[in-house]
């Protein structure tokens, strides 16, 4: 009786067909978790920027000036030990400041990318001037596409 030893050419192009086939079920789900990865920290920077101008406000009584984008406002760096870095390359996170109609002041975090000139992310915390009690809480939860 012969000795068989290795796999039939059959064999082979089965175990490949199926490598093949689950690498195609694979493959999409991977890019949907980096996409999401990647606004997770989007959004875990702009909650910790917020979180850096509430306190602030806290503190001083007042909101930060506005800033340009990827500046630290005036007396952040108490709050905030440095200005995050966005997920993808080219954009930059703003802190906003406006005053309405009605006196009350607007406060965002805006994820911008200045060449394209668009704002697609932002947080934003309403709160009477002079007072962080109470802000409502307004997100745009899309999903970051990068083009890294």
């Amino acid at each position: 009786m012969p000795n068989k030893r290795g796999f039939t050419l059959i064999e082979l192009m089965l175990v490949i067909a199926i490598i093949t086939i689950l690498a195609l079920i694979a493959l999409p789900q991977l890019g949907n978790a980096i996409a999401h990865a990647k606004w997770c920290k989007m959004y875990s920077d702009m909650d910790r920027i917020r979180l850096a101008g509430m306190q602030y406000n806290a503190d001083q009584g007042n909101w930060a000036t506005q800033t340009n984008d990827g500046v630290l406002p005036t007396g952040f760096s108490s709050y905030l030990a440095e200005w995050p870095s966005p997920p993808c390359k080219g954009y930059t996170y703003q802190w906003q400041n406006w005053t309405l109609w009605d006196g009350s002041v607007m406060i965002g975090v805006s994820l911008c990318n200045p060449t394209a000139g668009s704002n697609p992310f932002n947080l934003y915390i309403q709160g009477g001037t002079g007072s962080g009690a109470g802000p409502d809480i307004v997100t745009a939860p899309h999903l970051l596409r990068c083009t890294e």
